[in-house]
């Protein structure tokens, strides 16, 4: 089996932990009696912690070759298991929201070791197909959502962690499988000494976080909240499973097609472009009066996230230095974390003491702020 297959793979079995981990963890810790201000207590914890240990990770990995993506990636998987049979056994809110923020930490370190391995096979002269890729991953969630979104209407919350198990074994042994050598400080294209500080040193990508950070702040705000936007609609979770795979369905012609659109469209645009996406979605789920209408906005994920999840990772492959890699990917994944602690606080109190359509106001400005930050990152890539 051909490496570009086994990325694949660790994409799609990637994705299928996100949708457990992250997309149903409200529904899990809400059937375990956790309210929604407790559920963005928890995000907000565990999402800082996450956060901060990922340029950590990252800057680990690229100033040490012994630590490989691979490597890194099989040790976050070790305890996974372990805490997913614990959650199952262990009752009480105050141990699933632990364990699970544990979880979603663990989940959202993977990020950037995950977008690090195409720019490894590169190295060694290995086309890989990203976009491809992290189109079979969102394939993945969609098939997942509607599997997950029956099984717990069906068979309650702990069809959620059985579920999470499994996907987990199936990722880690497929990066197992996957060849990783250590590079030489030659291949790396560095001298192995801590670079400055890839804020401090790119200044057009620090502009372009901020613009990514926002965007993540908007899709987690209502990605967060999305249960109970569509309870308040008349729905439940066999909707939410719908919703969740719609926007992954969305995604493919652009994830599948984003090696066509690079070659015409620089990542920076692209980006732009994302941010555009993203302030559609938030009108349209500012007038949406019906779960329905909350699916025709799950449709913007075509021109929102999709471009996002491609066009970011390119952005720091064509902006940021070869021994700074893997810090910059890191740094780039951790806005949709952080876009996730500061999207479900702001979220979650706007929703509980100003109603939903305050947050869906809120929402809306964040987005439109994307756009002209995207477009100033543009202009300074340009130049530099």
């Amino acid at each position: 089996m051909s490496n570009n297959t086994r990325y694949k793979i660790m994409q799609g079995t990637y994705w299928m932990i996100y949708c457990m981990v992250v997309s149903f963890r409200v529904t899990f810790l809400n059937g375990r009696g956790m309210g929604t201000t407790e559920i963005g207590v928890m995000t907000a914890v565990f999402g800082v912690i996450a956060a901060m240990i990922q340029p950590v990770f990252g800057r680990m990995s690229d100033n040490d070759p012994k630590l490989t993506w691979r490597r890194m990636i099989l040790c976050l998987c070790i305890p996974m298991p372990v805490i997913l049979v614990l959650m199952m056994l262990i009752p009480g809110k105050l141990s699933a929201g632990i364990m699970m923020g544990l979880l979603y930490l663990l989940t959202c370190a993977f990020m950037p070791f995950i977008n690090s391995a195409p720019y490894y096979y590169e190295q060694k002269g290995e086309t890989i197909n990203f976009g491809m890729a992290r189109g079979t991953g969102s394939a993945t969630f969609a098939v997942l959502s509607l599997i997950a979104g029956a099984m717990v209407k069906q068979s309650g919350i702990n069809a959620i962690p059985v579920l999470s198990v499994v996907t987990v074994l199936l990722f880690a042994v497929n990066t197992y499988l996957m060849p990783c050598e250590p590079m030489a400080r030659t291949e790396r294209n560095g001298s192995g000494k801590r670079s400055a500080g890839v804020l401090r040193k790119y200044p057009a990508f620090t502009v372009m976080f901020v613009s990514c950070l926002l965007m993540m702040t908007s899709h987690n705000m209502t990605g967060t909240y999305l249960l109970q936007i569509i309870q308040t609609l008349g729905g439940d979770s066999s909707h939410l499973g719908v919703a969740l795979a719609i926007p992954a369905i969305a995604e493919l012609p652009v994830l599948f097609g984003y090696s066509y659109l690079k070659k015409h469209i620089s990542s920076e645009v692209l980006l732009v472009v994302a941010g555009c996406g993203f302030f559609l979605k938030s009108i349209l789920f500012l007038m949406s009066g019906s779960v329905t209408m909350i699916y025709l906005a799950q449709l913007t994920q075509l021109v929102s996230f999709a471009v996002y999840a491609s066009a970011s990772v390119y952005f720091v492959v064509e902006n940021i230095n070869a021994e700074d890699q893997t810090t910059g990917q890191a740094w780039m994944t951790s806005t949709i974390v952080a876009g996730m602690v500061i999207g479900g606080l702001l979220g979650g109190y706007l929703f509980e003491h100003m109603g939903m359509r305050a947050m869906l106001i809120c929402n809306s400005i964040i987005t439109a702020a994307t756009i002209p930050t995207a477009a100033v990152a543009t202009r300074l890539a340009r130049i530099h």
